[in-house]
């Protein structure tokens, strides 16, 4: 009777933190006011991964930060990504892959220019839709991504960073891995 009484608890107790952890797929992931759940990110150097980068990421002055907010049919997603202190930045995008792992790029957010810009503010900002995605599967992304739906499902699981890169530093300078964000600015 007691090896069934605990069992039971640890099923119960299962049941229960498998309720909370799961979100749900991403469209029912709404704020009380009804409009889609943001998500954020602050780049830093010290996010970048080895190698190519440094152990301990890259110095640097430039700091970031982007915040990404899909529509509610998951058919596109507003983006911003802001860039403070930055010297020549070359390109910068969204990549596939969990925290302290470099992977693909999977949407450009800003475009590839060889002469660099220097930047203390917004550096792009934009809407992307299902053909501006770059489809990738597998390592280290971990699930496909290949439309817009695909992309906010992946951020949910952590899977996407905002990557800005520079002449200085072409792997990368700033890298910042997108989280949920609950609230408003």
């Amino acid at each position: 009777m007691k090896k069934l009484f605990t069992t039971i608890l640890t099923l119960v107790a299962f049941l229960t933190v498998a309720s909370v952890t799961y979100a749900g797929p991403p469209q029912s992931r709404r704020r009380a006011d009804g409009r889609r759940l943001e998500f954020k990110a602050a780049l830093s150097g010290a996010q970048e991964v080895s190698p190519p980068a440094p152990v301990g990421g890259v110095v640097t002055e430039a700091t970031g930060s982007v915040k990404v907010e899909f529509d509610k049919a998951l058919t596109k997603a507003e983006f911003k990504l802001k860039v403070f202190n930055g010297v020549d930045v070359i390109v910068a995008h969204f990549h596939c892959a969990p925290a302290g792992v470099n992977g693909p790029v999977v949407a450009f957010l800003f475009p590839f220019n060889p002469a660099g810009v220097d930047v203390n503010g917004t550096l792009a900002s934009g809407t992307l839709t299902n053909a501006d995605i770059i489809a990738t599967s597998g390592d280290p992304c971990g699930v496909p991504i290949n439309n817009i739906a695909s992309l906010a499902a992946a951020m949910l699981d952590g899977r996407i960073y905002a990557n800005a890169h520079t002449i200085a530093h072409p792997a990368g300078e700033i890298r910042g891995q997108i989280l949920v964000s609950g609230g408003p600015d």
